[in-house]
């Protein structure tokens, strides 16, 4: 049943223009497009710890990457980054971690004067 959900969710994000981090090394990327950041010429960067979960960002023209908030610890698993942009083209965007072992997804919340954090969405009661 899991892994219905989990087909059903990739297909929704890929229909509604979604772009999937690739490879199977240690780490992997997402690029939030200039037109989106909102910050002139530059662009975001997201890259994952595939292994650990981290995330870390970079904005615009920066050198240094800023790790993103986990309110609590992740187990080991192995990540992935989904980038979601929206079909108005008016730059808006939305960031998912995925752990496709457990079935686990996290939503990215921040940007502006606060700063990125991960939540995790979880089943209703």
């Amino acid at each position: 049943m899991k892994w219905r959900a989990l087909i059903i969710i990739e297909i929704l994000l890929v229909a509604a223009g979604a772009h999937v981090a690739a490879a199977a090394d240690p780490y992997e990327l997402v690029t939030v497009p200039p037109a989106a950041v909102g910050v002139g010429p530059g662009r975001a960067l997201f890259r994952i710890n595939v292994g650990s979960g981290q995330v870390v960002a970079t904005w615009g023209s920066s050198r240094t990457y800023t790790p993103t908030i986990d309110p609590v610890p992740l187990p080991a698993g192995e990540y992935h980054l989904h980038l979601t942009l929206t079909l108005d083209q008016k730059g808006g965007w939305n960031l998912e971690r995925i752990d496709p072992k457990s079935g686990r997804i996290w939503m990215l919340t921040g940007g502006g004067n606060d700063p990125f954090t991960w939540y995790e969405i979880t089943a209703s009661h």
